[in-house]
């Protein structure tokens, strides 16, 4: 591309292209300062995104709607669905007016659809990375589509690609969906939510998080069955928060009254419990939420312990604290004579707030953290070092996903959440003030499980990788 420049702007006069239906029309459009070079990498990165069908279409508009800067040439690729593509091959106008998706910043998403209700970020060992670092793809989207994005990614079938990462316009709506899932999957989900025009209310949406939360489903398929019989879900009045609310609602239902003298030796708390259990009733984020055409499976009554393991790093600053020019880096064996300090320090980090759950309460998937009882933070001496440890309790045992979604999220409180904190605050010894970390940014750094660490014949390899393992860097 070549053009005149003037005082404010360039002027297109040649556009060299390998066939794409747009680069015709750039011919003799300003190139406004700053923005204008962004606006025809989005057209070029936008024809990427758009099926041989759209494509066509999408040349047809540019006929019949003569843009006249690239502004509009961009607000015409976004408003497709305002044209139709006839059977005989021409393209007529819907009567629809054009929305305006672009209005000088920012520029939309190059994969833009309108109501999209999922927008992914793709990769392949085969993608060539000439349109971006990701590829992108609204969801929900036809068969079509998902064979143009496959044919850009160099792969056979769609669920080849790999899904970097994904939002929605439904926000939260990923803390409440599987650990796993495939783009089809999601697709699938898409479409229901688009189709189900009942779920876009606040009261729909609550009901399908909180059915979610509490149905606890493995795969999409799972999600997508839940949201399509959402009508059997119900909430439990407002007023009825904790098991002992419910049992003194039954006992109302039921025009049960307890004499004065009686009621102080009855535990309603634990009668509420069982009835709760007994009915598949689920406390989740919205309320107390039942299913009416039969009971939700409830969690494993059994705790299941684990233990992830990960180096510690330390340093000594002398008498004068901060002031102290150059603190002493303390190794792990050397850490081990600080067990006790270590250990009182990690029992005032815990706060009231996370009563018996500690760390467990700020995970942030909703149906792994029904999973999951109990996360506190530990210290272990094993072959003459002391180790980070954290303690696991869950309700049953976790499988592999699971497991590897507990480690990223302890990967993520010990470098940027609790770990920050407890880093920052010294911990009083007779040599002086002791910053322990629970995370470093080292290439030797990992968090794996006890089993793993402690297998007498991987005592010699890395343990880091391989099964359940991070190395984080």
């Amino acid at each position: 591309m070549s053009g005149q420049l003037g005082m404010n702007a360039a002027k297109i006069v040649e556009v060299e292209s390998d066939g794409s239906v747009f680069a015709p029309y750039l011919i003799g459009k300003e190139v406004p300062p700053e923005k204008g070079y962004k606006e025809v990498d989005f057209l070029e990165r936008r024809m990427e995104c758009l099926t041989r069908k759209e494509q066509q279409v999408f040349q047809e508009a540019l006929e019949m709607e003569h843009p006249e800067t690239l502004e509009e040439m961009v607000n015409l690729s976004c408003n497709l669905d305002k044209f139709e593509l006839l059977e005989d091959g021409k393209v007529i106008r819907t009567g629809e007016v054009l929305d305006t998706v672009y209005d000088s910043e920012p520029l939309p998403d190059v994969g833009y659809e309108k109501d999209s209700v999922f927008w992914l970020r793709l990769d392949s060992p085969f993608y060539k990375r000439d349109y971006g670092r990701w590829y992108p793809l609204s969801l929900p989207a036809d068969e079509e589509k998902l064979e143009r994005v496959a044919e850009v990614l160099g792969v056979s079938d769609i669920e080849e690609g790999r899904i970097c990462f994904y939002g929605s316009r439904y926000q939260g709506i990923e803390e409440v969906l599987p650990l796993s899932y495939g783009i089809r999957g999601m697709n699938a989900f898409a479409g229901c939510l688009k189709q189900e025009k009942f779920l876009c209310s606040k009261e729909g949406m609550e009901k399908l998080f909180s059915a979610l939360e509490a149905e606890r489903p493995e795969n999409m398929q799972e999600v997508v069955e839940i949201a399509m019989r959402l009508e059997q879900y119900e909430f439990l009045p407002e007023k009825i928060v904790t098991a002992e609310d419910y049992g003194e609602y039954l006992l109302e239902e039921a025009q049960i009254v307890l004499d004065e003298k009686i009621a102080p030796f009855i535990d309603i708390e634990g009668y509420g419990f069982s009835q709760m259990e007994k009915n598949g009733i689920v406390q989740t984020e919205h309320g107390l939420i039942f299913r009416k055409d039969k009971p939700i499976q409830m969690l494993p009554k059994e705790f299941e312990g684990i233990r992830l393991f990960s180096p510690l790093t330390a340093l000594m600053y002398g008498q004068e604290g901060y002031e102290s020019d150059e603190p002493e880096e303390i190794t792990p064996t050397q850490l081990c004579r600080y067990v006790s300090a270590i250990k009182k320090q990690l029992i005032k980090e815990q706060l009231d707030t996370e009563g018996d759950r500690g760390l467990a309460e700020y995970i942030r998937n909703r149906i792994l953290r029904q999973k999951v009882f109990r996360m506190f933070p530990d210290v272990e001496v094993w072959q003459g070092e002391l180790w980070g440890a954290l303690e696991i309790e869950s309700y049953g045992k976790l499988s592999d996903t699971e497991l590897n979604a507990v480690i990223a999220e302890w990967s993520g409180q010990a470098s940027d959440g609790w770990g920050e904190g407890f880093e920052q605050r010294p911990i009083r010894t007779e040599e002086g003030d002791l910053y322990v970390s629970f995370w470093n940014s080292g290439s030797d750094y990992f968090i794996t499980t006890e089993e793993k660490l402690k297998d007498a014949s991987l005592r010699h390899s890395d343990v880091g990788r391989g099964g359940i393992g991070m190395r984080m860097g």
